[in-house]
């Protein structure tokens, strides 16, 4: 693989899109919050029906439970969304590294993986496992 077709996968727009779909989910750690509350929210709920206690939970409290687990997922998709927006700024301004090249002498023992990682041009990092 030469740099030339290195250079162009780096800016191939279906490789970013892909990308930024997959790696943007996480990036807010804000987001866990309203995540585990509405799981947790959910996760009653569904006892509360399972086990036929809505009568002595309330019909109301039932209802605004079902309306928090709504906001908390809205708040979640909306946090997702400025972080899926925030990570395809980044990678506009720097291509996405997909694969190093090495020249000259390898080293003789290669105890380590390395996956690259986001930025490229002057500023490729590799992640070492």
């Amino acid at each position: 693989m030469n740099s030339t077709e290195l250079n162009r996968l780096e800016h191939d727009p279906q490789i970013i899109k892909d990308y930024v779909k997959k790696s943007a989910f996480g990036k807010n750690k804000m987001m866990y919050l309203p995540l585990i509350v509405g799981i947790m929210i959910c996760v009653f709920l569904a006892f509360v029906v399972y086990e036929g206690m809505i009568q002595d939970v309330g019909y109301t409290l039932v209802s605004i439970l079902v309306v928090v687990a709504i906001i908390c997922f809205i708040g979640v998709a909306v946090l997702n969304r400025a972080a899926h927006k925030k990570l395809s700024q980044e990678t506009s301004l720097v291509p996405i590294c997909i694969a190093q090249k090495y020249t000259g002498r390898m080293p003789v023992i290669i105890t380590m993986l390395f996956i690259p990682v986001v930025p490229g041009g002057m500023m490729r990092h590799l992640l070492s496992i």
